[in-house]
């Protein structure tokens, strides 16, 4: 029954219908409170509409019960990012690496997080990662733009 509400849910929220999908995620962590997906599911619409310490807490959860969930210590790793608590979001992208060293985007994360601290030399070799991993899975618009940011930070 939770995944239903689960589902409809992740529908909801691939339309925007943000509100809905938060309140189905509810209802599928009511039912189940030990679903991992729907916390961070949940945590992912919170982000979506602004309330950042909701997603966090909800990251957190979603890790508290599946320690091994690398997207969710890549999302929270993006919203210390954005708060530039950049240790937290390094931290973080880190984590989610370890789990999983194929999931580019938390390279591409931790180079934009490098960045913002000052380390080219870091984010350089972080940008560099996710380009190859990206063209390896096919995902090409992301590997443009990991490429573009690659390409600023070597002319700087």
């Amino acid at each position: 029954m939770s995944r239903h509400y689960s589902n409809r849910g992740s529908a909801y929220y691939n339309k925007g219908e943000i509100e809905k999908a938060i309140a189905d995620f509810t209802q599928a962590l009511k039912i189940n409170p030990e679903d991992a997906e729907a916390y961070y599911n949940r945590g992912s619409a919170y982000y979506n509409k602004g309330e950042i310490e909701k997603a966090i807490a909800d990251f957190t959860q979603a890790l508290k019960i599946n320690p091994e969930y690398a997207p969710a210590y890549n999302n929270r790793g993006i919203i210390y990012s954005d708060k530039i608590e950049l240790e937290k979001a390094i931290a973080d992208f880190s984590r989610a690496l370890k789990i999983n060293p194929e999931l580019a985007q938390a390279y591409a994360n931790s180079g934009i997080a490098y960045s913002k601290l000052g380390d080219k030399q870091q984010a350089i070799q972080d940008f560099k990662k996710p380009v190859k991993l990206f063209a390896e899975q096919g995902d090409t618009a992301n590997q443009q733009k990991v490429s573009e940011l690659l390409k600023q930070l070597q002319q700087d």
